[in-house]
């Protein structure tokens, strides 16, 4: 299964048998990164949602299919300006963890000092663009919504919507995580 819009109809595994939870985490996966992780804060709100969802929701922090090597590695190339062979004795093709943003690969890094084992973190390819994309969508259905359902201002899904736009944007700025 492949992380992201297929853009080809249907949800990948969905049928009217599945429960309303289950089909809503499947389109949240379907959705893309930005998606995931609002259902991964999702889940943490079983004081507002019903059990059944928060058990679906939950799948989403462990189910994030890997981006292939290939593209890890041209993500770090690209990013160190140097081949993984000249800065890394080892890197492991396998990731060690992978998430809505960024995956973690174990690998040797050479220092002056020898060997040392690091782990490197590195950000989906393209993940900026996805996710200022599904900002940009998540803004205007929460000004549309408050504009059509009066009383969906109570919740204030502008100023939820905000609050996701500052957190999952600091989420990706790895300089300031270091």
């Amino acid at each position: 299964m492949g992380f992201g819009p297929k853009r080809t109809g249907q949800l990948e595994n969905v049928s009217p048998e599945r429960s309303w939870a289950t089909r809503l985490r499947l389109a949240l996966e379907e959705l893309g990164p930005s998606f995931v992780k609002l259902g991964q804060i999702m889940s943490t709100r079983a004081d507002v949602l019903p059990p059944e969802l928060i058990a679906e929701l939950v799948k989403l922090q462990d189910s994030v299919p890997p981006v292939t090597f290939a593209e890890i590695k041209e993500q770090v190339e690209r990013s160190l300006g140097a081949s993984l062979d000249e800065i890394y004795v080892d890197f492991e093709e396998k990731p060690l963890a992978a998430a809505s943003i960024a995956q973690v690969h174990r690998a040797k890094l050479k220092t002056d000092e020898g060997l040392k084992d690091v782990v490197v973190k590195v950000q989906r390819p393209g993940i900026v663009e996805t996710i200022s994309s599904d900002l940009d969508i998540l803004h205007t259905f929460a000004t549309l919504l408050e504009r059509a359902v009066p009383e969906s201002r109570i919740y204030a899904p502008s100023g939820l919507v905000h609050q996701f736009d500052r957190a999952i944007t600091s989420e990706l700025d790895f300089a300031t995580e270091a």
